[in-house]
């Protein structure tokens, strides 16, 4: 497949989104009134969906085998070590800790979002996913039936879950998914998101089809809708607006990332 620069321009859009999220939050105001940063920080949500599905767009037609998935966890568990590692050589050195806390705390920050980098929770999900494909190629992948079926069985333990977020949400004032589940085992979502590339990938496009995010304007009209109803839906949920990832889970976000990939 050769090299498709909208692809790029998704993934420079997601980047754009990410740095809203983590920057977004010292203009957020505090009061119980709708303010334009709860606005920004939820049309920016869709940022971890569209790097899922590009990764499974990308993927979806590499057939390297077991050894392939391997050597990226592998590599992927090299990285984050080698971080840990140098940011603990002070202490290292001193003494004040064992060899062992830095293997710890790159376990931690792939799979709990601890450790010292808790940002690499997303190469903990690549993982996961990673471990699952050699089995998703051969049994479900292959068989469009299969792989549309577990689409839609991810979707609802999607919409489940962020019932359950909702509710919890207004009823206990905390969500479901920040008390519970750890970011890399949120798979249903980051599963689902993947998944999704790799259909639009193998059955439902071509190299040739894919669009620039501007292409047709057809992306555009749909991310308006999408900041319209995000509007509304951070306007109710204002309260706990600092958890990003159960708006993930919700039709609005899936809708909108499938619009950057319309041709």
């Amino acid at each position: 497949m050769d090299r498709d620069i909208s692809l790029d321009a998704i993934k420079l859009v997601a980047c754009i989104f990410v740095c809203t999220l983590h920057t977004i939050g010292m203009f957020m105001s505090e009061s119980s009134d709708f303010h334009l940063s709860y606005l920004l920080f939820y049309m920016s949500g869709i940022a971890v969906p569209l790097f899922f599905m590009v990764n499974g767009f990308l993927l979806a037609p590499k057939d390297g085998g077991m050894k392939y998935y391997y050597r990226k966890i592998f590599n992927i568990v090299k990285i984050v070590c080698v971080f840990t590692f140098i940011f603990d050589i002070p202490k290292l050195v001193r003494g004040d800790i064992s060899i062992l806390i830095p293997f710890k705390q790159a376990c931690s920050s792939l799979f709990f979002q601890g450790g010292v980098f808790p940002v690499f929770w997303f190469l903990g999900s690549l993982i996961f996913i990673y471990a699952l494909m050699p089995f998703l190629k051969k049994y479900i992948i292959s068989i469009r039936t299969r792989l549309y079926g577990l689409l839609l069985f991810l979707s609802v333990l999607q919409f489940i879950i962020y019932t359950c977020d909702i509710y919890t949400n207004y009823v206990y004032s905390f969500i479901f998914e920040n008390v519970y589940i750890p970011q890399s085992f949120r798979l249903y979502s980051h599963l689902m998101y993947f998944l999704l590339g790799v259909c639009l990938r193998l059955y439902l496009t071509d190299s040739n089809m894919l669009k620039n995010v501007i292409g047709r304007g057809k992306a555009v009209l749909c991310y308006i809708i999408y900041i319209l109803c995000a509007a509304l839906i951070c306007y109710l949920l204002y309260r706990n607006v600092g958890a990003i990832e159960y708006f993930q889970n919700s039709i609005i976000c899936v809708l909108a990332s499938l619009s950057f990939f319309w041709a």
